[in-house]
């Protein structure tokens, strides 16, 4: 056998559990704070659907009304509310 054969034979094999990524945090110690806001346009990256009411990240919500894609006056998140129906 090649010494080179030898070596790669030699390196010790390594188990499952040494090559898995680190686990994620659970979602209790990851969550954010967020706020209510009227999507107005569908935007695919915060899962908004346009005319829906979305709770977004806190952080992120000036840049997304700034960009028009959402609106967090309560007048606009008010009008986007769906009537409860009363029970008979």
């Amino acid at each position: 056998m090649s010494k080179k054969k030898q070596i790669q034979n030699e390196q010790p094999q390594s188990t499952p559990q040494e090559n898995e990524p680190p686990k994620a945090k659970p979602p209790e110690e990851t969550e954010q704070e967020t706020i209510e806001v009227l999507a107005l346009v569908d935007n695919k990256t915060f899962g908004l659907k346009c005319g829906q009411i979305h709770n977004v990240p806190v952080d992120v919500v000036d840049q997304l009304v700034s960009a028009g894609v959402v609106d967090g006056e309560q007048a606009a998140i008010a009008s986007g509310k769906r009537p409860e129906k009363e029970a008979d």
